[in-house]
């Protein structure tokens, strides 16, 4: 054997080399992170910190790094990862780091790249020598600009580039026969979205949010596909056929100019969730009895008539919303609808008698405001997680029944209907925020609401009561509080320096102590009926009285279910 002592030399060299890399990466790492203990202990013992790294034992290589929430990792990650070239897996989640992301190009075994929630800009790279890719997500980030092809990451599966602030056009992915999910939501591309007829083993597929328009591809050769999501964008036309989309499970195409009649989807029996929300669908509702499974329909804010269909087979049923359309007639029962969370009717033309929904024990929101519902309002003594009521704008009448069962309830809105008699107590609904009991025929005195400490907003106007107003010196959350049109007399204590807008009668007289507050001067000269240096004159000397705008005291809690 000739020159044995070189042949040993250069073996010797090449194990040395072997290592070198990951022992300079080391040391950078301790001087960009001196607040992570554990780099400085394990440094020639990298391959022993298991949570961040995973080695190849035999050559001392790291294989894999994962950092997942460790917010000692402030700073720039060090350049000298680019000379890890055993490196497969790169995760970092949720992390304070900073980084360019030029440096995966010299990274030619990576496999699988998540940078997700760290200090990522500047644009996306071409991931051209990363020719064994198969897993891609750096979403939550601030990369800008356009986003580069993937031709040569043939066998990339998954990719996801959501909620950074990307734009141009969303590529093809001709050469990605691979792909299983693709994911670029909440970003600012604009154009006609890319054919996805190539991607056949396509199972989730999101576009949404971002400015997307034009009319949308055919689907039918992505036959796998179970998510898909285009919500919030300006698409237009038909929604075309998903007849071999059968194990579709969830469809959003909330938010576009859709428009015509809603497809049919009787063969989707896979189907749980269906968004077709804000958009300009006409015609009857399509038949659901097929798709048992679903456990939210969402049609609201179209221009959908008829009828109501019946949900009776829909045992899995939790979420329904229908509200702005033009249904007309009775609402159905929902007896069988045992898992019924949340339930919005809203603006529509529907009348009769409202239904019991005793057997709904999970009904959480009820809104069936805007219709023509007739009779005294439903007794709702077994929804005892019910949170969020609205019946207003109805034709209800009779009595206000007491909601002592309904303990978790915290906004109550029967207001602008033909109720009579007086306000019952609320002393058992301790969470309540927001009552709305104005436009009735309500008699009486005002209950104390001595119980309701949470109360934000509370408008009783427009009805007949009567007596001396209760103080509400200890209401501290209390921003809203209109009593015009009523015979009440009295003071009335307000003690909230976040107070916003009172509306009171010429009777009453208003008390506002510690109050920071933007009332407006004309509403206090023009409403009240007192002059403006009256009412500074009942302030503390320290307080001011400023300008600001009069807040609508909608509800917000039934408007995004």
């Amino acid at each position: 054997m000739k020159h044995p002592i070189s042949v040993l030399l250069i073996i010797l060299l090449s194990s040395s080399l072997l290592i070198a890399d990951e022992s300079q990466f080391m040391k950078d790492l301790v001087k960009a992170f001196p607040d992570m203990v554990q780099f400085q202990k394990y440094a020639n013992d990298y391959c022993s910190l298991t949570p961040y790294f995973r080695c190849d034992y035999e050559r001392n290589k790291i294989r894999s790094i994962h950092f997942y929430h460790v917010e000692s990792l402030s700073g720039k990650l060090p350049d000298s990862i680019s000379t890890l070239d055993s490196l497969e897996t790169l995760t970092i989640i949720s992390c304070p780091v900073e980084m360019e992301l030029d440096f995966v190009n010299s990274l030619e075994n990576l496999k699988e790249i998540t940078l997700e929630n760290v200090k990522i800009k500047g644009p996306v790279p071409r991931f051209n020598k990363n020719t064994k890719l198969r897993y891609l997500s750096i979403s939550h980030n601030n990369l800008e600009g356009r986003v580069p092809t993937f031709s040569e990451n043939t066998e990339l599966e998954y990719i996801d580039v959501s909620s950074n602030k990307l734009e141009g056009y969303i590529p093809t992915f001709f050469y990605n026969t691979a792909l299983i999910s693709v994911n670029f939501s909440n970003n600012l591309f604009v154009d006609n979205m890319p054919n996805f007829e190539r991607n056949t083993q396509l199972v989730k597929l999101d576009l949404s949010n971002n400015r997307l328009e034009g009319y949308i591809p055919s689907f039918n050769k992505t036959t796998q596909l179970k998510h898909l999501d285009l919500s919030n964008n300006s698409f237009i036309g038909n929604i075309p056929t998903l007849t071999n989309n059968l194990a579709l499970r969830n469809l959003c195409l909330s938010s576009n100019n859709f428009e015509g009649y809603m497809p049919l989807f009787d063969k989707h029996i896979e189907l749980m969730h269906i968004n077709l929300s804000n958009n300009s669908f006409t015609g009857n509702m399509p038949s659901l009895s097929g798709n048992v499974k679903l456990i939210k329909i969402d049609f609201s804010n179209n221009k959908l008539y008829g009828f109501m269909p019946l949900f009776d087979k829909h045992i899995e049923l939790k979420y329904l919303h229908l509200s702005n359309n033009s249904f007309v007639g009775n609402i159905p029962n929902f007896v069988k609808n045992i898992k019924l969370s949340v339930l919005d009717l809203s603006n529509n033309y529907l009348e009769g008698h409202t239904p019991s929904f005793s057997r709904n024990t999970q009904l959480e929101h009820l809104d069936l405001s805007g219709n023509s519902f007739i009779g005294r309002v439903p007794s709702l003594n077994s929804n005892t997680i019910l949170k969020n009521l609205d019946l207003s704008n109805n034709k209800y009448s009779g009595h206000i029944p007491r909601f002592d069962n309904n303990v978790m309830l915290s906004a109550l809105d029967l207001s602008d209907n033909k109720l009579i008699g007086n306000i019952p107590s609320f002393d058992k609904n301790t969470e309540l925020k927001y009552i709305y009991l104005s436009n009735n025929k309500l008699s009486g005195k005002v209950p104390s609401f001595g119980k309701n400490m949470e109360l934000i907003k509370i408008d009783l106007s427009n009805n007949i009561l009567d007596g001396d107003s209760p103080n509400f010196g200890k209401h501290t959350q209390l921003t809203y509080l209109n009593l015009l049109n009523n015979s009440i007399a009295g003071e009335v204590l307000i003690y909230n320096r976040n107070v916003e807008l009172i509306k009171l009668n010429k009777y009453l007289e208003p008390i506002l102590k510690n109050v920071n507050s933007p009332v407006k001067k004309e509403i206090l000269n023009n409403v009240l009926g007192y002059s403006y240096s009256k009412l500074l004159s009942t302030l503390f000397p320290e307080d001011e009285l400023v300008e600001g705008k009069k807040e609508s005291f909608i509800p917000p809690y039934m408007r995004n279910s």
